[in-house]
């Protein structure tokens, strides 16, 4: 395994091979995603519509739903895009 360190000098960044894991910091991705409140939730899915689980996210008490979204817009559209819950209070895109 190879390790980096990221160094920040003048302005500029260098990286510099070493590898201490005595530090563990947690870096995760996230593919395109959205949460949705329940009422726009419903909007799309019909009233009294639930999140369909599929599978735990790495957060307590977060997962990816079976649902997915088509997002348009003025400059495109992202298609297939993963719905994460559980609900929130106000849609996030």
């Amino acid at each position: 395994m190879r390790c980096f360190l990221i160094i920040k000098k003048n302005y500029q960044y260098y990286y510099e091979e070493k590898c201490d894991m005595s530090h563990k910091i947690p870096i995760e991705t996230s593919a395109r995603h959205v949460h949705l409140s329940k009422s726009d939730f419903e909007t799309l899915y019909g009233a009294g519509a639930e999140l369909t689980f599929e599978k735990p996210l790495s957060q307590p008490g977060q997962f990816l739903a079976k649902e997915r979204i088509t997002v348009k817009g003025p400059g495109g559209s992202f298609e297939n895009m993963a719905v994460l819950g559980p609900f929130r209070k106000e849609s996030q895109v």
